[in-house]
């Protein structure tokens, strides 16, 4: 559960323990940014168990619904222009096209929901014009949601599916380098971020249905800026927040307190570290000699004579 103090009460606190005014245009400023360098620090201490979260994509399959026109690309003629001949109601944009006669396939930069014309952003390379012609557009990267971090594993959403296994694009280079196959995904490869800075990856082979992908993942804090926003962790890692902010504040203002509150922030982060063990039941395996006894514990047989 997130902590129930949000940005502004937080901004306050801080300010009444720094003896600053938090009314003050360019003080607030400071505040947002020594919260935010702390919560990120916070979350980034390890990975807690309440940064972990499920980010499910579902995805698409091959489009042919329609055909299409473009010009030829001759002498200084580029043609980027893409018009189908009738209107394809979902917008695919960042989706990649390839057409009739060639194996190429080109990103489609920008199409908007319902209309029939598209770019693509690399000039199309026929030198014959291509009318009614047959084309294929695919997704070949899905991207993750904007909070995830980084990724624990993926499956199928669907009852008794095996985990995928998460490989380098550049694997799938090696062992199938030109690939075009379609099917049944059996591994995910993960490709830098898109250009919101999104983590993207690609199924492989590439879905001929539509199919739900879940990841298990560790989520990212994400910038906290309006008054009414929360940190992403429990209530009580409110007074290290605040300390670790002071840690800041104290650097900035060149007061000597800035290392007791920075040591005391990490003190409790260790100590807390050491509490975040969700679910985690203890099992006594070997009991002490000073105990007088020895038992054997359920799960490890051990000599009746042990330890005697």
């Amino acid at each position: 559960m997130a902590t129930t103090m949000t940005f502004l009460t937080a901004q306050k606190e801080l300010a009444a323990q720094l003896g600053l005014d938090y009314t003050q245009t360019d003080t607030a400023t400071l505040l947002k940014r020594w919260l935010n360098l702390a919560y990120q620090d916070i979350v980034g201490w390890k990975n807690w168990s309440w940064v972990e979260g499920i980010d499910t994509v579902k995805t698409v399959i091959d489009s042919t619904e329609t055909t299409l026109s473009v010009t030829a690309s001759i002498a200084l003629l580029t043609p980027t222009t893409v018009t189908f001949s009738s209107t394809i109601a979902t917008s695919q944009t960042n989706r990649y096209i390839q057409f009739e006669g060639s194996e190429d396939w080109y990103k489609i930069t920008a199409h908007t929901a319902a209309t029939a014309t598209a770019t693509i952003g690399t000039a199309y390379c026929g030198t014959v014009a291509l009318v009614a012609g047959d084309f294929t557009i695919r997704t070949v990267y899905y991207s993750l949601a904007s909070t995830t971090e980084k990724v624990l594993n993926c499956r199928r959403a669907a009852s008794g599916s095996e985990y995928l296994p998460i490989i380098s694009v550049n694997d799938i280079d090696k062992f199938d380098p030109f690939t075009d196959t379609t099917g049944d995904p059996d591994c995910i490869a993960f490709f830098g971020q898109d250009s919101t800075g999104y983590w993207q990856f690609t199924p492989y082979p590439y879905p001929d249905t539509a199919i739900l992908l879940e990841f298990r993942v560790f989520k990212k804090a994400t910038e906290l800026s309006g008054d009414s926003d929360y940190a992403i962790f429990p209530d009580k890692f409110n007074s290290v927040w605040l300390d670790r902010a002071k840690a800041f504040g104290y650097e900035f203002l060149n007061d000597d307190r800035q290392g007791d509150a920075f040591r005391r922030s990490v003190g409790m982060l260790e100590r807390f570290k050491c509490q975040d063990n969700v679910g985690v039941t203890k099992i006594n395996v070997i009991e002490a000699i000073d105990n007088g006894s020895v038992s054997n514990n359920q799960f490890v047989k051990l000599p009746d004579d042990y330890g005697r």
